[in-house]
């Protein structure tokens, strides 16, 4: 299990022959119908999973109802700089950032793997609608990410991957309750089987998701 949990992180990809695009991705993700329900934790985490048209594994969307301002779990996820302090389940990453301004964020995570070769990328995070309910973050092509004069300063060793995405979001529903979910389509490369990428996959989002929110809920009582 511990391997499994170092194998996937926060990264999502999908190889460049799955015939599909990445706008296809993000757009089949954020439509409500097609999600089948697989689990739910005694603490609240549902997680769901979804056919993508035109690709072999599933999208995973994990969510859980908790009392957290948006703008601290905003601020969790872009702390990329930190991701090794907190991300306790993916202790085999090294997270740098390379860059950022008012729009967007530029980070680069290499993996060191034990049994298989290592994996690295580079991938933008940014909030698309300008407002901390909801971060994305889309992985760099390779030859894009070898033209920045940041990526001199990172491990590229192993296999690049460089197509995916990932979206967390913040809901407000109608009784009030505040829903935090976190949505990705991923491949962790390699010739792994795709029913166990699918249960791999499964099993890390949780892990992360965990992570993540137990930090944004240390911040939060923090400022209190």
């Amino acid at each position: 299990m511990k391997k499994i949990l170092i194998l996937i992180t926060l990264v999502s990809t999908i190889f460049a022959n799955d015939v599909t695009s990445l706008q296809s991705i993000k757009d089949n993700i954020f439509i409500e119908d097609g999600w089948e329900k697989v689990e739910v934790y005694e603490n609240g985490v549902v997680v769901l999973i979804k056919k993508i048209p035109n690709i072999p594994i599933k999208a995973v969307m994990v969510k859980q109802i908790i009392n957290i301002n948006s703008e601290i779990v905003a601020e969790v996820v872009e702390d990329i700089s930190n991701y090794g302090d907190f991300l306790k389940s993916a202790k085999a990453i090294d997270a740098n950032l390379l860059y950022s301004d008012d729009l967007k964020l530029i980070g680069h995570q290499h993996l060191k793997l034990k049994y298989v070769n290592d994996r690295h990328y580079a991938f933008n995070m940014f909030r698309p609608f300008g407002t901390s309910e909801r971060v994305d973050w889309e992985l760099i092509p390779e030859a894009n990410f070898n033209s920045l004069d940041e990526s001199d300063s990172v491990n590229k060793n192993g296999v690049y991957v460089d197509i995916g995405f990932g979206s967390w979001n913040t809901k407000i529903l109608d009784n009030g309750d505040t829903e935090i979910s976190y949505r990705l389509v991923m491949h962790p490369g390699g010739n792994v089987p795709k029913f166990a990428i699918d249960y791999i996959n499964k099993v890390a989002i949780v892990a992360l998701f965990d992570d993540a929110i137990k930090e944004a809920l240390k911040r939060s009582k923090d400022l209190s």
